[in-house]
């Protein structure tokens, strides 16, 4: 695959980084992941600012400009002969001695990466999937909110506890893509899924873990939240615990690579199981999932 390294585009198999780059030392690495449609990401904005948000409070001295970015998406489609593809745009600090971070970071290392998408099943977007309770506990990162950075500690725990239940369980029983995990913190409140944001519905309304729980500020958590304002529907943002959202009459994820998916099950620690709804995807969900896709596709050409 080709990608990018700053303005260069490069074979990926030639690329490397400084074992002294910061990035790689201190895990102070900054990314975005986002999809294409039609050779357009949908809210590449919006990543954007965030992530020029985090490498000003690190101190990193970027600005992510979508323009580049586009520009990049554009040289990467084509040289891979790729209609659309999954990106993931990474800044580093870049190479550093090996004392502490003090002082700004001058010397910034920019790469963008690129790999051909892999649909979710649609069965998955009708049927939804299991949202199953871990083991493991998750901690917030210091901060005043969440980045998304190159330490995925916890969601690696989390997604070797999944792939280890659906080892021990029969061939086609449980399947990893039909699977999510949901992190809890170490008092006990919900932060979300493994690599998703999680919004569920008692009611007529619409709850979802608040961003000082450590859940991330995801791009497409945002949007389903204003949507749902946007029609009269009321969202409340806080702390809630396993039990209440074992109450949930729908419940859906979101995440900017498969966009928003339903959940028709939940799964305690135990392996119990309690139904969401009728066992099929939600109504608001089914009309948000509608809604998403047309405005990420509405500027296409």
């Amino acid at each position: 695959m080709y990608i990018a390294v700053g303005d260069l585009i490069k074979n990926s198999r030639t690329v490397g980084v400084s074992a002294f780059d910061h990035g790689l030392l201190y895990g102070l690495t900054i990314f975005e992941s986002f999809r294409t449609y039609n050779r357009i990401p949908f809210l590449l904005g919006d990543h954007l600012t965030r992530m020029n948000n985090a490498l000003r409070d690190l101190r990193i001295s970027y600005i992510a400009s979508e323009v580049k970015v586009q520009e990049r998406i554009n040289k990467l489609l084509d040289m891979n002969n790729l209609r659309d593809a999954y990106f993931r745009f990474i800044v580093t600090p870049g190479e550093q001695s090996l004392e502490l971070p003090i002082q700004p970071y001058n010397k910034p290392v920019d790469i963008l990466l690129i790999q051909p998408l892999e649909p979710y099943k649609t069965r998955l977007y009708n049927e939804g999937i299991t949202l199953k309770l871990l083991n493991q506990r998750a901690g917030r990162v210091d901060g005043h909110q969440s980045f998304r950075t190159s330490s995925w500690f916890n969601t690696i725990l989390g997604r070797r506890e999944l792939y280890q239940l659906c080892e021990k369980k029969p061939s086609g029983w449980l399947m990893l893509d039909s699977l999510e995990g949901l992190q809890l913190t170490l008092d006990g409140s919900i932060i979300g899924g493994i690599s998703s944001n999680v919004l569920f519905r008692i009611g007529n309304v619409w709850y979802t873990p608040a961003i000082e729980t450590g859940a991330l500020p995801g791009i497409t958590r945002s949007w389903a939240i204003q949507t749902l304002k946007n029609e009269g529907i009321e969202v409340y943002e806080g702390f809630y615990q396993w039990e209440d959202i074992l109450h949930a009459d729908e419940i859906m994820l979101t995440n900017s690579n498969y966009e928003l998916i339903p959940v028709n099950k939940l799964m305690g620690i135990d392996g119990s199981e309690v139904s969401v709804g009728n066992g099929m995807a939600g109504l608001i969900t089914r009309k948000l999932l509608k809604k998403y896709s047309d405005e990420a596709t509405s500027n296409c050409p």
